[in-house]
């Protein structure tokens, strides 16, 4: 193993490296936090969507934007997927066109920019509004004190 590889040799942190899928530091800590925050907030946005596609009677450019938010969701759902190996390379395939998505800060940013398109509309458009924005702006703040995981790419 080189320089703060795991035994899988795909994830290294700045702190104590997880075993067998113990989370054992903040880095860790964090990023597990993330995947279920994220995991809530593009099921909001994903349901959201298909519910005002269904319900609503929309304008062209109403589709278009719910289209987008639909497939923004599966994006930053995908980059969060990357923690787990088996399926790294498979989400790399798209992903590779939206790099950016692959750090926490970008994730963070992109997180606040889909929760500022989702505005508007019915009560759950502005749950997951809220949710994804405040995840953005709390994954963008922490990797700017915490050593998260970083995957890479084979």
């Amino acid at each position: 193993m080189k320089g703060g590889e795991t035994a899988a040799g795909v994830a290294e942190t700045g702190s104590k490296q997880s075993k067998e899928g113990v989370v054992d530091s903040k880095g860790d800590a964090w990023s597990l936090v993330f995947l279920i925050l994220s995991t809530i907030a593009m099921a909001l946005v994903i349901s959201s969507s298909l519910v005002t596609l269904v319900v609503r009677n929309n304008t062209v450019a109403d589709t278009f934007l719910e289209l987008y938010m639909l497939v923004f969701a599966f994006l930053g759902l995908s980059a969060e997927l990357r923690r787990f190996e088996g399926i790294r390379r498979g989400v790399y395939l798209w992903l590779r066109y939206f790099y950016f998505l692959t750090t926490y800060s970008g994730r963070g940013l992109f997180y606040i920019f889909l929760g500022a398109i989702a505005v508007g509309g019915t009560p759950l458009r502005y749950t997951s509004c809220v949710i994804t924005t405040v995840l953005g702006f709390l994954m963008f703040v922490v990797n700017c004190f915490v050593n998260l995981p970083v995957y890479k790419d084979q």
